[in-house]
């Protein structure tokens, strides 16, 4: 939310946001108010510029109720680039798991699952990681952060009953995972009525290291590996410090 002077939104916004699935015809945007911060639990600010001008607008014991949309960095202007900017800050926003906002949106999301760490709404599911699955998320480069979360996001219920060359089912102990793979990670996953819970998120060469540290001569076959109880005992291991 700005606190400057409306204007005119920029024309190639409704047109990203309407090839995405958003209709952004009936919002409309206006200055924020000293009574917003009585009346809305939570006023988010896309930068720090915004969010001093925020704390000046409202009276200090509301101050808690503040804070930068992506928690620690500011989301970019897309306004003040190129058309593809707009993409990079919706992935941005919609994807980037580890500001303190999002961790929130445990609480705002209502995610009900004691395994899950952190919780996104996709178009079709609730999204849930575990806590493995975040340490393994938190070493990865922003960008690759991002388009595992996105291919994460965006399965359907017909991808998961269709199946396909990059999404497959491993049954482990009762339990019917599926894996989705994403360029060079796999996702482990259980799938629920309105829930997607993400168990693991490997990187490839996880598999051969398993492989070479319990003597197996097919480092290269993940099927055959997923079918090993040893391999999931070793993804289970507590990180070492």
């Amino acid at each position: 939310m700005r606190v400057s002077k409306p204007r005119v939104a920029d024309p190639r916004l409704p047109r990203f946001a309407a090839q995405n699935g958003y209709d952004l015809s009936m919002l409309r945007a206006r200055q924020v108010s000293a009574s917003d911060f009585r009346e809305i639990g939570h006023v988010l600010a896309a930068d720090a510029l915004i969010l001093r001008a925020l704390r000046r607008l409202g009276p200090q014991a509301q101050h808690h109720r503040l804070a930068l949309f992506l928690g620690d960095v500011a989301l970019p202007d897309p306004c003040y680039g190129e058309g593809e900017d707009f993409k990079k800050c919706w992935l941005w926003s919609k994807n980037r798991p580890f500001s303190s906002y999002r961790r929130g949106a445990r609480q705002l999301n209502d995610c009900r699952s004691r395994a899950a760490a952190v919780c996104f709404l996709s178009p079709m599911y609730q999204v849930n990681f575990s806590d493995q699955a975040m340490r393994e998320l938190a070493q990865l480069p922003t960008l690759e952060q991002m388009e595992v979360v996105e291919a994460f996001t965006a399965v359907t219920p017909d991808d998961l009953l269709r199946g396909s060359s990059e999404l497959g089912i491993v049954r482990r102990s009762g339990h019917t995972y599926h894996r989705l793979r994403v360029g060079e990670f796999r996702i482990y996953f259980e799938a629920s009525e309105g829930s997607l819970l993400a168990h693991y998120v490997l990187h490839r060469h996880t598999f051969a290291d398993f492989a070479f540290r319990s003597h197996l001569p097919f480092p290269e076959d993940e099927a055959r590996i997923e079918q090993e109880g040893g391999f999931w005992k070793y993804l289970d291991e507590p990180p070492k410090r």
